[in-house]
C-alpha cells in the first residue's frame, strides 16, 4: 500500500497528486473513491514523437497525476 501523501502536488499546482507509478492506479482509484472525490487521471510518460509528457495514452504512461474533476479555475 502506498502513502498517497508522498505524491502530493505543491499547493500552487492544479493537480492533487502527481508522479504516481502506473502500478498503483487501482490502489489510488480506490483511495479516491473512499475520500468521495470526483477525480480524473492524466497520464504521463515519454512520447516517441514529442518531448512533452502530458496527455499521452494510458498504454504508454509510466506515471499519472490526479486532478479534482470539480475544479474549474474560471
Amino acid at each position: 500500500m502506498i502513502d498517497i501523501n508522498d505524491y502530493a502536488s505543491p499547493p500552487w499546482e492544479t493537480s492533487l497528486f502527481k508522479g504516481i507509478p502506473m502500478a498503483e492506479i487501482e490502489t489510488v482509484r480506490e483511495l479516491m473513491k473512499q475520500r468521495g472525490l470526483n477525480y480524473r487521471f492524466r497520464f504521463r510518460g515519454p512520447r516517441p514523437s514529442r518531448k512533452y509528457q502530458s496527455y499521452i495514452p494510458k498504454t504508454m504512461a509510466t506515471t499519472f497525476a490526479v486532478y479534482d474533476n470539480d475544479y474549474r479555475p474560471y
